[in-house]
């Protein structure tokens, strides 16, 4: 009875008892529906490595729920870049600083802003990651953010991520024209000598395909884009891949992947 039910529904973990949330069967059964159950087994099985493996192949950031000692482990955390890079979040500071993890954490998916500062500072990491997704740009080194050949890589993906270029690069106005030329609104971000240049401002309003998030600037592709050809897959996944525009942030309340939080409260009311 208990293993149909969590069958069908894995969450339905957090209304069992005790004693079934200890239960290897109940629980593995669980996070194979819904990675996320991982949350509410007992202590004992978030530390056991075939529980948490099972949990994150389901579902990447599932990993935040496991003991720390999987979480510097390289195969369990492997199992969840594979499913989501965003993983990277919650692994261990050694993983985090670990160049190979995250170079598979940034290819399928994952950001520099949980990246050690000394992998932010490669300057090979950064530029794979602003060819993934230009916004990255603003987790680079304050060295890398000044390199020409980086932030143009970032522009020719978005450019709003002209707003996390050295003052320098902003004020020079090819770098400015490159921005401006991938997206009118990036002409903001520019150096005030620019933003009233002629030219800029009218390739500005040809271009302009910014949109504000939470108070912060960001890009997307225009709908005209959107429309002429499907958003590119993850050829190991076969799933989209990141569009030119940073997705809203993912963590909810108390650092919870917004796909993790908000169950057990509702669970438990039934």
């Amino acid at each position: 009875m208990v293993l149909e039910a969590v069958s069908r529904d894995g969450l339905l973990l957090a209304a069992l008892l005790p004693e079934h949330r200890a239960d290897h069967k109940v629980v593995l059964e669980a996070v194979k529906q819904e990675g996320c159950a991982l949350r509410y087994a007992s202590p004992e099985l978030q530390a056991d490595r075939h529980i948490v493996k099972a949990a994150v192949r389901r579902f990447g950031p599932a990993l935040q729920f496991a003991a720390p000692d999987l979480r510097a482990d390289p195969d369990v955390v492997r199992a969840a870049f594979e499913q989501d890079g965003a993983a990277l979040e919650y692994a261990s500071q050694e993983i985090r600083a670990d160049r190979r993890m995250v170079i598979e954490a940034v290819k399928a998916g994952g950001s520099l802003a949980h990246a050690a500062p000394e992998i932010r500072a490669d300057r090979n990491i950064v530029m794979l990651a602003v060819r993934e997704d230009g916004l990255e740009l603003e987790f680079a080194s304050q060295e890398l953010r000044a390199d020409r050949e980086i932030v143009l890589a970032a522009l020719n993906v978005t450019g709003c991520a002209l707003q996390f270029a050295s003052e320098e690069l902003r004020a020079d106005r090819s770098i400015v024209h490159a921005a401006v030329n991938r997206d009118g609104a990036g002409l903001r971000f520019a150096m005030p000598t620019l933003q009233t240049d002629t030219e800029l401002v009218r390739l500005s309003k040809r271009r302009r395909v910014c949109r504000v998030w939470h108070g912060q600037e960001t890009c997307q592709r225009s709908k005209q884009k959107s429309q002429e050809a499907p958003p590119p897959t993850n050829p190991r996944k076969g799933r989209p891949a990141r569009s030119n525009s940073r997705s809203i942030k993912s963590r909810g309340n108390h650092g919870l992947h917004r796909s993790c939080r908000g169950s057990k409260s509702s669970l438990s009311s039934t």
